[in-house]
């Protein structure tokens, strides 16, 4: 298959597969919709926003890097160094991720009454600080579907991530309707994603 249609298909397929995790992740607002407070959902996406934010700065380029040397190296058969740039991706994005954690840890209650002005903002941004550090399973798997340029599993990491969270919440909602739900919810779903 030349490059071109290699190119236009795996586009097609990205953007097939990013459509059914959009649905996938309109029906997971859905359910929260359903199940929090009004206030409890703007704290939850608040607090999601905050720690968004914060994983622009722990990537530090790691994922670009990967994606542009990856099929390099495999064009020239160092498969050595394909394993020690996804060992080195990993391990500088778990750290950084850690670090950033740390500090959410040290500065929730702080952030908590100060900056979301609610008292249940400090376990949200604990929890969600769990899933800063579980983030890095995710993206070295995304990464390295990139830089192998194999795009269907690539846009296949979203959907599943987006079916995951779904089951989950709607499991969690039928035991208790708390903001804490979707927050661990989202904690967790890297480890499922990583396996």
């Amino acid at each position: 298959m030349s490059y071109l249609k290699r190119a236009v298909f795996g586009t097609a397929i990205v953007f097939i597969i990013s459509l059914f995790a959009a649905f996938f992740g309109y029906l997971f607002r859905l359910v929260l919709a359903r199940n929090l407070t009004v206030e409890e959902y703007g704290l939850f996406y608040s607090v999601l926003a905050l720690i968004s934010l914060l994983w622009l700065f722990k990537d530090l380029g790691t994922g670009q890097a990967l994606a542009k040397f990856i099929p390099e190296f495999k064009i020239n058969k160092r498969y050595d160094l394909i394993k020690k740039s996804l060992i080195s991706a990993f391990t500088l994005q778990t750290i950084s991720a850690v670090v950033l954690a740390l500090l959410l840890f040290i500065f929730s209650n702080y952030l908590g009454n100060n900056y979301f002005h609610h008292p249940e903002a400090a376990i949200i941004v604990k929890i969600l600080a769990i899933y800063l550090i579980l983030k890095p399973l995710q993206m070295i798997c995304t990464c390295a579907f990139q830089g192998f340029q194999n795009m269907k599993y690539f846009a296949l990491v979203d959907l599943t991530r987006s079916i995951i969270a779904l089951i989950l919440v709607s499991f969690g909602f039928i035991f208790t309707r708390s903001i804490i739900v979707p927050s661990i919810v989202y904690a967790i779903s890297p480890l499922f994603l990583g396996l």
